[in-house]
């Protein structure tokens, strides 16, 4: 993995690079050097190769950069960051996670990856994650309490992704319930949260972020749901940005929380909800039942009205759709 990381970083730049030039700044030969290309393939990393110019990329790849991410995230983050891992490629960050908290790694511990080879979405489906072009990040938090205490907190977490970006300038984006960030123009990012522990304390979560930053058409063609990139906006800031401010926010939200709860949060919610007033589909079970999105209570159980019936449902009990995006899938 060591030479793969160098040489891309050489080729970061998008421009030609000969072969001798490469082996010779990582101390390897020209023939190792197309060995490494020949294995990029396997992320799906295609490398030009003109003779007489050498080697470059199509498309520039900025890699996330651990030293410089730890460095700009606040100071109040640094004094709570346990560990920050980066993998060059990973099966998922949230289940490398999981299977650290399980060893005993520390809360705000946070895992990020330029590739997954098998991200999971929320209710197992496959999260598509092609190489250095979106940001795939995980965080271990542990509570002193049981999981009946984190109701509403994939919420909170689609509020701080969203305040976040808009950190960055990123604006026009609102959550749905309970875990995608979406634009007009389709869906941008998606939480993921897994819990586990004792039912009345303590317990752990590691709360799964994936965005899309620069997602190749390619890559997307098989996502069953309209979808879009942050980079459609202008100034787009870079995926070590996104990373620093995605972790400044989250820490500060999971913060606010153990204080307060979710109540208080979810009283600000209307900002950032993406359903209210809409006509939704509820999927429970074997049902399908329309009403329409009516915000959320102060747990973050979503309130729909079925005619002159109030309902409320957790998002582990349903599926939703609305209704008038009738290619929108499931959560």
């Amino acid at each position: 993995m060591g030479h793969q990381r160098a040489l891309l970083a050489l080729l970061s730049d998008g421009r030609f690079h000969s072969g001798q030039a490469l082996g010779s700044t990582l101390g390897v030969s020209r023939a190792q050097i197309w060995q490494v290309i020949k294995s990029l393939a396997a992320y799906g990393v295609s490398v030009e190769s003109v003779r007489g110019r050498g080697y470059r990329l199509p498309v520039p790849i900025s890699l996330l950069d651990s030293e410089f991410i730890t460095t700009n995230v606040s100071a109040v983050t640094k004094a709570v960051l346990n560990e920050l891992e980066l993998f060059f490629s990973i099966d998922s960050t949230n289940t490398y996670l999981m299977k650290r908290a399980r060893e005993g790694a520390k809360t705000a511990t946070i895992c990020l990856a330029e590739h997954q080879s098998d991200g999971v979405g929320r209710r197992g489906r496959t999260w598509v994650s092609p190489f250095g072009r979106n940001l795939y990040q995980s965080l271990l938090w542990r509570f002193s309490d049981g999981p009946a205490r984190l109701g509403g907190l994939s919420l909170i977490t689609a509020m701080a992704v969203i305040d976040a970006l808009e950190s960055l300038g990123i604006t026009g984006l609102a959550a749905k319930w309970p875990n995608d960030i979406v634009s007009t123009n389709g869906k941008v990012g998606g939480i993921l949260l897994e819990v586990a522990g004792e039912q009345n304390g303590p317990c752990h979560v590691v709360i799964g972020i994936g965005l899309n930053i620069d997602m190749p058409s390619a890559a997307g063609s098989d996502i069953g749901q309209s979808w879009t990139n942050i980079t459609h906006h202008k100034d787009a800031p870079s995926r070590n940005e996104v990373a620093i401010a995605l972790i400044d926010h989250l820490f500060e939200a999971l913060h606010r929380f153990e204080i307060e709860g979710a109540a208080s949060f979810m009283r600000g919610w209307g900002r950032y909800d993406y359903t209210k007033g809409k006509e939704v589909n509820i999927h429970l079970h074997d049902q399908i039942i329309s009403g329409i999105a009516r915000g959320v209570d102060e747990r973050g159980f979503l309130i729909v009205a079925h005619g002159d019936r109030i309902a409320h449902y957790s998002s582990g009990e349903v599926s939703l759709r609305v209704a008038e995006n009738r290619d929108d899938s499931a959560d």
